[in-house]
């Protein structure tokens, strides 16, 4: 899993093979969390024709459907978590 794109203090935008995966930095209130969802085919595709302004727009629906929201379901963090989070690390040690 690697880094390829990211928008700081907001999300991170990650590859592992042919799966992307984002992880938000949500803020509501007092409570702020991270969700890291992996990319459903139709949102790749979006991102492929797109860009990089269609991941901004996901993550902002992820960060406004609050915390019991339907992206907060989707949340794989419990098995990606570790690798998002080496992968976070090994970047920002490449960009220093």
């Amino acid at each position: 899993m690697q880094v390829i794109d990211s928008q700081p203090a907001a999300w991170f935008l990650f590859e592992d093979g042919a799966d992307l995966f984002l992880d938000v930095n949500c803020d509501h209130s007092a409570v702020g969390y991270s969700v890291l969802i992996k990319l459903m085919p139709e949102e790749v595709a979006e991102y492929r024709t797109v860009g990089r302004s269609s991941i901004s727009r996901l993550a902002a629906r992820v960060q406004d459907s609050g915390p019991r929201g339907d992206y907060q379901k989707r949340d794989v963090s419990s098995t990606y978590g570790d690798a998002s989070m080496a992968a976070v690390l090994a970047w920002r040690a490449s960009t220093q």
